[in-house]
């Protein structure tokens, strides 16, 4: 049984790499989300696309200008436009309920969209590069072999799960009971380990970019999800529209050849 354990950890230290990268990027994350509006954060994450899409040609000399490429550009102001209409219309919502409640002699002061914190901006726009060429890197170590891609994610979830329990044992709770992780704590260290499985099987099967892809549709999935079993109301014809532009864009990544 020796000689299969030490199969499983050769080559380990390539899977550190990749846990302090992630751990970096959810910190940037964390930070960065709370003092950016909602919309502006996803504008900027679909920044994701294009550095995937650089590095690869960058790293793995995949080709840049492909009918894929268009598709990519497509997805990309699909999802831009489609968060900045649904932006557009809760602010709509909020203006009207504000001239309601002011008509019905309520002293309510409309307030104003806050400045934008540009330090934010710039971590998140580097979490989005970081993603991107860890995905790269991800890819190039997995081999494209599920052999090697499952002796990788056993490596990362060990690491990981390390990583996660010293980032759970900085809350006052842990720090109260001298740095043991709470229940809570144990299972996001758990989670966040184990969460790297899907992402694993996605790079192995459709690579970098196509990983990326799919979490940027799965925007038009949330606006649909969101008006079908949040608000119960009917998608309208715009976001409909987008929502389906969005999912014919990943259509189109998918069938086209790179």
């Amino acid at each position: 049984a020796w000689p299969q354990a030490t199969m499983v950890f050769e080559r380990a230290h390539l899977a550190i790499i990749p846990v302090v990268t992630y751990g970096i990027m959810n910190l940037l994350s964390f930070w960065s989300l709370k003092r950016l509006p909602a919309v502006l954060s996803i504008v900027i994450i679909q920044l994701k696309l294009v550095w995937t899409a650089i590095f690869s040609r960058l790293f793995m000399k995949r080709p840049l200008l492909t009918p894929r490429s268009f598709a990519l550009v497509a997805l990309v102001f699909g999802c831009i436009s489609i968060t900045r209409y649904e932006k557009q219309k809760e602010e709509a919502a909020a203006f009207i309920d504000f001239l309601e409640r002011s008509a019905n002699g309520s002293h309510t002061v409309w307030e104003p969209q806050r400045q934008v914190d540009m330090v934010a901006v710039g971590a998140l726009v580097l979490e989005t590069l970081l993603s991107g060429l860890i995905s790269v890197y991800i890819q190039q170590i997995f081999e494209m072999h599920a052999a090697v891609m499952w002796r990788r994610n056993l490596q990362l979830a060990c690491f990981s799960t390390l990583f996660y329990t010293v980032v759970a044992s900085q809350s006052s709770t842990c720090a109260a009971a001298h740095w043991v992780p709470d229940v809570p704590g144990g299972i996001l260290a758990a989670v966040s380990a184990l969460g790297g499985l899907l992402v694993a099987l996605s790079i192995l099967h459709a690579g970098a970019v196509g990983k990326v892809v799919a979490t940027s549709a799965s925007i038009a999935l949330t606006v649909i999800g969101e008006a079908v079993f949040v608000t119960h109301d009917a998608p309208d014809v715009l976001s409909l529209s987008l929502c389906a532009s969005i999912l014919n864009a990943v259509i189109m990544y998918s069938v086209v050849p790179g």
